[in-house]
């Protein structure tokens, strides 16, 4: 009997050696969605970037409004501009660019999702078809579709999902400009013509073509949609003053 015991013992060590806790392919649990006082719609957080500007104290949790829930994923987009950033890098005007050439859409599939997801929280935001989005008044090459984890929203979803100029308003961090300030060496500059309270709000990229090839759409700081229009594709190119919004859908299921 004593053998049989000790053996039993051992078979149990054993199961516990083969099948621990927390064993590969255990997913982490789907980030909470809920609504927040004073704002419309519904929130969640999910991963972290910095936001305050005091590197000391580590990146902040990144909050996200949102826009849909469909098929056990939700379409987010974040609630403040994470950075400012040209959508693309180069100097001369290039004709040829759209989406899916976009410097921007490259450092977003690459260091903001290395930086501000952990491997096991990438694994909850998967790879979707986001369409080449033609601008609706100007319907002038888009590019392709392409296949990314975090994208930029396009004109027609802006229109889908932030229907009034309130509801695309956005601020930017702390950081993103302290950050851009410092590379420009003055203040941001939004230009003329806003209320003193949209002063503080930012622009914002869309994925969408403009007036010409090249060039981008984008979100004003009172809300409103436009465009770079045909001439202008040169100076914006290359342009700092323009923040950046990511968005992704994260998967829900458990």
């Amino acid at each position: 009997m004593k053998i049989v015991a000790w053996m039993l013992v051992m078979l149990l060590l054993m199961g516990c050696m083969i099948f621990p806790a927390g064993a590969e392919g255990e997913r982490i649990p789907p980030p909470e969605i809920a609504g927040k006082a004073g704002a419309f719609g519904k929130y969640t957080t999910f991963g972290a970037y910095e936001q305050d500007n005091n590197l000391d104290n580590g990146p902040e949790p990144i909050e996200w409004r949102v826009l849909e829930i469909k098929d056990g994923r939700a379409l987010v987009l974040s609630v403040y501009a994470l950075e400012y950033m040209p959508y693309h890098g180069a100097i001369a005007e290039d004709k040829s660019i759209t989406w899916e050439t976009w410097d921007l859409r490259a450092w977003l599939n690459g260091e903001f999702i290395e930086n501000a997801f952990t491997e096991e929280e990438r694994e909850r935001i998967p790879v979707v078809t986001v369409t080449a989005d033609k601008n609706p008044h100007n319907p002038l090459n888009a590019g392709k579709d392409t296949q990314d984890q975090v994208f930029l929203l396009s004109l027609t979803e802006v229109e889908q999902y932030l229907s009034s100029n309130g509801a695309r308003k956005c601020k930017a961090t702390a950081y993103a400009k302290a950050k851009v300030e410092e590379r420009l060496g003055r203040e941001i500059d939004i230009g003329i013509g806003y209320k003193p309270a949209d002063r503080e709000n930012c622009a914002w990229w869309l994925r969408t073509p403009g007036e010409a090839d090249g060039s981008a759409s984008s979100v004003s700081p009172n809300g409103s949609k436009t465009w770079l229009m045909a001439g202008q594709t040169e100076k914006y190119v290359d342009y700092w003053e323009n923040a950046v919004r990511p968005a992704m859908w994260i998967d829900l299921e458990p």
